[in-house]
């Protein structure tokens, strides 16, 4: 049975290993700087196994970023982080019709469409008050 002590004491394992050793790991490596969004499929050290970009990872991780800011700390970072994923859905998380698209290569070339994507970017904006519309911009 877990105590309340167990608990507490899974809260902040759970919690530190998030905050000191996942999430410092994938903002270091994670953002693409040069063509946008993020590079979620790396190596232990942070090197590169594939350039693809899959949308629902982008919204996931937009929601995480921006729920720890909303909940744990407004820290800058998550939100700056946010706002850059965002951008990269906004970019190329949608044909021209404005269904979601499932994935995307590292320079915004297309594939399949999946609107799971939606959900988790309209969640993550509710950290910078932004709105959301599937509308591409040029």
């Amino acid at each position: 049975m877990l105590t309340p002590e167990r608990i507490d004491e899974l809260i902040t394992i759970y919690r530190d290993g998030l905050l000191n050793d996942t999430l410092p790991f994938w903002q270091k490596h994670a953002p693409d700087r040069e063509c946008g969004g993020f590079l979620f499929c790396l190596d232990q050290d942070g090197s590169v196994l594939s350039t693809d970009k899959p949308m629902w990872i982008h919204g996931r991780y937009v929601w995480l970023l921006s729920t720890l800011y909303n909940t744990v700390e407004p820290r800058a970072e998550w939100l700056e982080l946010a706002r850059h994923g965002i951008d990269f859905i906004r970019r190329y998380g949608f044909d021209d019709d404005g269904t979601a698209l499932i994935s995307s290569g590292a320079m915004g070339s297309m594939m399949m469409a999946e609107c799971f994507t939606v959900s988790r970017a309209r969640a993550g904006l509710c950290a910078s008050g932004d709105t959301f519309s599937p509308k591409r911009s040029a």
